[in-house]
């Protein structure tokens, strides 16, 4: 829309730098995390001490997700269920159609990084997001409030490390407009919330193990002896501890030692189920699924995991679409970094298929249905071709009436249930046609004249007027 020439929807953007009482992170008492060996009576304890309804404090289960953040698997589960998001594509709108200005200017590191903290209050069920200085139409950080300062539950951001309910109300003036807060505020505490147990019993069977290699991994040497002389016993200590890492020990000649086991030869696996087990259970709780990550035993079982992974992928950006709409975009178009008529922003789902799967979706409708080749091109990234015609010549081919043809098949003859003269064409050519196995009426080949047409020439019609 313009107003005396001037385009009054499109704004301009100017620097602004965000006000030094509006940076939280900066105004909170910082407190580093203790890490120390968490155990289940230390998870249970901390999720009681968050669920407190007098005074919910989240610090002591934040010094939790700590620790069972670094396990490996659960690490690579998390970054899946976020790669599944951040790599989709999307689009703003404006009245119903794509504005490709405006949804380049999210095409931004930032953006990708708000993406990305977003999805954390799937996992710690809760986020505060705040946005830094503008410069040349992009937020220069993005960054969340780490999550042991929030009190979602009262609508506060505590300004030091102890249980106090009073803080910075991040959804009133003059934060609001550079903040977001995601998810849900009631003693909501994430998916780490229930993946604890499971990495701490693994962390446990992963110790136990480590244990039983030393013990029973590397033969335990031992030395018996009766010498009463300290130094010769000093000397085959010595001699013990420079011969490696194994375990090892002196002993009087009557003295008895044993180890005890089970004398199971796959005694291994009691740690190493224990351990499958729980990144099973994890691949479960985090993406649905366990053939995401790990083999599975056939390609159909592959295909519902993969289903079942799509509609945890689809949640995921149906919920963060919501935040967008409804919180982010509200407030670029505050600070003007988008125009005024952008109403709606949208992942664009697109169903990648193997080229065998569409060449197999094809051939099984091309016999009722007719396709655009464009469309099919455009949809699935094919690049299709004409098919070349190289036609089966039989010379000298002699008709019931006498006559000399170039029979030319284009199609298997075992395609087909029936075969006739379908047409005559004023050359003389008769087109040959028939019903082919599935019902469908298609063309066999042609009958060329070969007093008017030689082999080349027939080709040469076939290639340029086939299928008429």
């Amino acid at each position: 829309m313009k107003l005396l020439g001037f385009d009054i929807i499109k704004t301009t953007n100017q620097d602004k730098k965000q006000p030094e009482q509006v940076n939280i992170y900066k105004n909170v008492v910082k407190t580093q995390l203790v890490r120390e060996r968490q155990d289940i009576k230390k998870w249970r304890n901390a999720l009681q001490s968050a669920e407190s309804i007098q005074m919910p404090n989240r610090s002591p289960l934040m010094k939790v997700y700590q620790d069972i953040i670094l396990d490996a698997h659960l690490n690579s589960l998390i970054k899946t269920r976020k790669h599944l998001l951040t790599a989709s594509p999307f689009n703003l709108y404006s009245n119903g159609e794509i504005d490709e200005e405006a949804t380049k200017s999210l095409d931004q590191q930032w953006f990708y990084e708000f993406l990305n903290l977003a999805l954390d209050s799937v996992f710690y069920g809760f986020e505060v997001i705040q946005f830094g200085d503008i410069k040349n139409e992009v937020f220069t950080w993005v960054r969340k409030i780490p999550e042991q300062y929030l009190v979602p539950e009262y609508g506060i951001i505590k300004k030091s490390f102890g249980a106090e309910s009073v803080g910075i109300k991040y959804n009133e003036k003059p934060y609001d407009v550079w903040c977001i807060p995601v998810g849900n505020a009631m003693y909501d505490f994430g998916l780490l919330n229930y993946a604890t147990p499971l990495v701490l019993y693994k962390k446990n069977a992963l110790g136990y193990w480590s244990d039983y290699c030393e013990l029973f991994g590397v033969p335990i040497r031992k030395i018996h002896t009766n010498t009463r002389d300290e130094d010769r016993r000093r000397n085959a200590e010595e001699m013990m501890e420079n011969m490696g890492s194994a375990g090892w020990g002196v002993f009087d000649t009557d003295d008895i030692f044993d180890t005890l086991s089970d004398g199971k030869t796959d005694a291994y696996n009691v740690f190493d189920k224990l351990v499958d087990r729980s990144n099973g259970e994890l691949s479960k709780l985090i993406l649905g699924v366990t053939m995401a990550t790990d083999n599975g035993s056939s390609r159909s079982q592959a295909e519902v995991h993969e289903n079942i992974l799509k509609k945890y992928a689809i949640s995921d950006k149906r919920m963060i679409t919501g935040v967008i709409n409804d919180k982010l975009l509200p407030l670029l178009k505050f600070h003007r970094m988008i125009p005024e008529n952008i109403d709606a922003f949208n992942f664009e789902d697109i169903d990648v298929l193997e080229v065998m799967d569409v060449e197999t979706i094809v051939k099984d409708l091309q016999g009722n249905y007719t396709f655009d080749v464009e469309e099919l091109s455009d949809k699935f990234g094919l690049t299709i071709t004409e098919k070349v015609i190289e036609p089966d010549v039989m010379k000298n081919v002699m008709n019931e009436y006498g006559k000399q043809y170039h029979k030319i098949h284009i199609k298997d003859f075992g395609e087909f249930k029936t075969i006739k003269t379908h047409k005559v064409l004023k050359n003389g050519i008769e087109i040959l046609g028939g019903i082919t196995k599935n019902g469908n009426f298609d063309i066999y080949g042609y009958n060329i004249p070969d007093d008017t047409f030689t082999e080349g020439q027939a080709k040469k019609w076939v290639k340029d007027n086939g299928k008429k």
